[in-house]
């Protein structure tokens, strides 16, 4: 990519202003008019990286940053095309054909957009079935290029603040806030700790912590794939609902436990199907049943054994040429995996009956401990009214012993 520097004064007059809070000011800035050619994809965003990521891995031996700004723009553009539902993003685009770019967007003077990927993806494609110059302008503020780590800060967090914005809110999906919290906390090049982040950002520390918990499991389940930071496999799998239901039980498990167990849930990951519920029902396995737990968890352990014997063979047999990035398609089921799901709904269908059966003991003594809560003094100064109210309820009470006495003497 060839980047540009764009000098304001050429871009003629300003053509209204638009408020931004940055380094610690809010004012009013001014918006230009600036052609789309000058522009390109912010490849410093946690998203776009994500998108570039995947391109690589989907044209093994090429660099994106080779290409020609078009290129690279038209790429990112297919991405963040089909990231969007088609409802919102035609919703987007017609909008602008309607009634223009109404919200005007954020760039730095070298022609990287910080706020308004949508609407320079929507400019850009009404440009190229119309060419009509009115979509030929990005609309926008434009900020100096930072050029030391607290101007960077400073950059990140308008950035930060502006994703959940106008249009970007709608398409900012759980797996890029996880990404986002990776790069911004955790990440080599992690930008903020813990306590400055719940400051700048108005979140709650268990929230924050919640955030973080969520993205290690993210980053510990590609690893545990050897795809360790392909974030597009994480949003393509749509494990945001899977990891939800591990937050949990991963604060109360030591390190080692969770190594011993974690490939019986990261195991539906991948597979088809409502991968979330097979995630929480897991979990609910592990608490309750162990022992069937473990035994699923050996047949998934000899299953993916068996899987990486056949991997390497046909990766070894073949030549360098025809190896190629795995595909982030969740694959059809094998024999061996529909046993294993098969099996498994067995234990969990076990489990659900047990729990089942469990229940109108622990209903009845639930129900005996609040009896005994009653105050008996309190009843002897009921009203009359209150006293009769009370003897229905105890005559429905008693009814409903009765009936369930009934039951167990027709067991008998």
């Amino acid at each position: 990519m060839n980047k540009t520097h764009i000098i304001i004064e050429e871009l003629g007059s300003p053509i209204r202003t638009k408020k931004l809070s940055y380094k610690g000011q809010t004012e009013e800035y001014k918006v230009y008019r600036v052609p789309i050619d000058k522009l390109y994809f912010n490849d410093e965003n946690g998203r776009i990286a994500t998108f570039m990521s995947q391109y690589e891995s989907e044209h093994p031996g090429t660099s994106i940053h080779d290409l020609s700004n078009n290129d690279y723009n038209s790429i990112i553009a297919g991405y963040i095309e089909k990231a969007n539902s088609a409802d919102s993003f035609k919703r987007t685009l017609n909008d602008i054909k309607l009634k223009g770019q109404l919200e005007a967007g954020v760039i730095l003077d070298n022609g990287r957009v910080i706020d308004g990927n949508r609407r320079f993806t929507c400019l850009r494609k009404l440009y190229e079935e119309t060419n009509q110059s009115k979509y030929y302008y990005f609309e926008c503020v434009i900020l100096p290029t930072p050029n030391n780590d607290v101007d960077r800060k400073e950059l990140r967090t308008l950035e930060l603040s502006l994703q959940f914005g106008v249009d970007e809110k709608v398409t900012y999906s759980a797996i890029d806030r996880l990404v986002s919290i990776y790069n911004d906390i955790l990440g080599p090049k992690k930008i903020y700790d813990e306590d400055e982040y719940q400051k700048i950002f108005g979140i709650k520390a268990n929230d924050l912590k919640l955030l973080i918990i969520k993205t290690n499991i993210m980053i510990d389940y590609l690893q545990f794939i050897d795809k360790p930071m392909k974030f597009y496999i994480a949003r393509d799998y749509k494990i945001d609902g899977p990891i939800q239901e591990l937050v949990t039980l991963k604060k109360t498990v030591d390190e080692a436990e969770w190594d011993r167990i974690k490939i019986g849930f990261y195991y539906w990951f991948d597979q088809s199907g409502d991968t979330t519920r097979f995630v929480r029902n897991s979990v609910k396995l592990y608490k309750n049943n162990p022992n069937d737990f473990n035994k699923h968890l050996d047949k998934v352990v000899d299953n993916e054994e068996a899987k990486k014997i056949e991997e390497l063979k046909e990766k070894y047999n073949k030549p360098v040429s025809q190896v190629k990035e795995e595909t982030v398609i969740k694959k059809k089921q094998s024999e061996d995996e529909k046993k294993i799901a098969e099996n498994f709904e067995n234990l969990t269908y076990d489990l659900k009956q047990k729990q089942a059966r469990e229940k109108p003991l622990e209903l009845v003594r639930a129900a005996c401990k609040k009896i005994n809560e009653i105050d008996k003094d309190i009843v002897k100064r009921l009203k009359d009214d209150e006293l009769k109210n009370l003897e229905s309820e105890i005559y429905n009470l008693q009814q409903s012993i009765d009936s369930i006495k009934g039951n167990i003497k027709q067991c008998h």
